[in-house]
């Protein structure tokens, strides 16, 4: 069987990752726990600055306190179980667990060189770089060393914070075209997976603690929502805070003879934990569906070092972007005529 890496769905066409990262984006629901810089979590307009996480705590130990106060001095001890920790308290300690909000706040912009594999062992299928920063420009570029046609093959995308563009892949004809908005929202959801995490908060309105569960191997707490593409679950570590990773989901595609198939899970597992600066970060993402496994490498990750010119259209997306009508003088105004 031959894999073919897709840059839009960040990962094989066998893994249906595109309807697994294809979210819309929408204004934060609960500001208390979204202290990452909007730009870079992708193409998408500003929002609000957050308050501190800490907030969360406080109301979380107010709570805590209110509850002692509500019963009578003295009375005996219950064997109720302990409630589960809140989506908002798990989010919190997630971004905790990272660097705080102050090192996230910092954040303005973010390099990264991956590699793509079938395993980490294995021959790489594709390079790929990404930079992305606070005022939502991006640039995303896919070299693939695998190829049905001659020589390297590369496709792009990215915008300059007013013109989205994309290079096409030659296999599907080559050249460059200009995107919308949420075509490029949905490629750069696609591969820019720590903006995903740092998008959570977005979701906290629909979701809810399903308890605890294993998940790639460690102890977790399960939270599920529904996503606009479909059931969602994500788990964080229980010892480390840190976000485990994604399980999606989703309606396969209908059989052949028009019936429908199974659904299917797709689980994305975060791993490789890293100091970057003040902040720690993941550094590996491999996705799992079935017996089928594509790895995702972070050769390197550096914060606030990206060029200004990283974001500049390339020549060919110059000139397919339509000209500025230039402004026309006024006629002139005849002298009035006194007579």
């Amino acid at each position: 069987m031959v894999y073919r890496f897709h840059p839009y769905q960040g990962c094989s066409s066998v893994i249906y990752t595109r309807s697994l990262l294809g979210f819309a984006t929408r204004s934060p629901q609960n500001a208390d726990i979204q202290p990452m810089p909007t730009s870079l979590q992708g193409n998408m307009p500003p929002r609000p600055t957050s308050t501190s996480p800490w907030k969360v705590s406080a109301a979380v130990m107010c709570t805590a306190f209110a509850c002692l106060a509500s019963g009578p001095i003295g009375s005996a001890p219950t064997n109720l179980a302990p409630e589960h920790p809140t989506p908002t308290r798990l989010i919190t300690r997630c971004f905790h667990a990272m660097g705080g909000p102050s090192a996230i706040q910092a954040i303005r912009s973010m390099a990264i060189n991956a590699t793509v594999s079938l395993d980490p062992e294995s021959t790489p299928l594709a390079r790929m770089s990404m930079a992305f920063d606070r005022s939502g420009r991006s640039l995303v570029r896919f070299n693939f060393l695998d190829t049905d046609v001659d020589g390297q093959a590369e496709t792009s995308f990215g915008s300059n914070g007013a013109t989205a563009w994309e290079q096409i892949h030659p296999a599907e004809g080559g050249g460059w075209q200009l995107l919308d908005d949420e075509d490029l929202a949905e490629r750069i959801a696609a591969n820019n997976w720590l903006g995903r995490l740092l998008r959570l908060g977005n979701e906290i309105e629909q979701m809810r603690t399903i308890g605890p569960a294993e998940f790639n191997g460690s102890q977790c707490w399960n939270i599920s929502f529904a996503s606009p593409q479909g059931p969602m679950n994500v788990f964080f570590e229980q010892e480390s805070k840190l976000l485990k990773g994604f399980r999606r989901t989703f309606q396969s595609p209908p059989l052949e003879d028009g019936t429908s198939a199974m659904p299917q899970q797709l689980d994305i597992y975060f791993s490789h934990w890293k100091d970057v600066g003040d902040l720690r970060l993941f550094h590996q993402v491999e996705l799992v569906q079935r017996d089928i496994r594509m790895n995702i490498t972070y050769d390197s990750l550096t914060v606030n070092d990206v060029p200004e010119t990283t974001f500049d259209l390339p020549p060919q997306v110059q000139a397919m972007v339509p000209a500025a009508p230039q402004p026309t003088d006024p006629p002139e105004q005849e002298p009035p005529n006194d007579q």
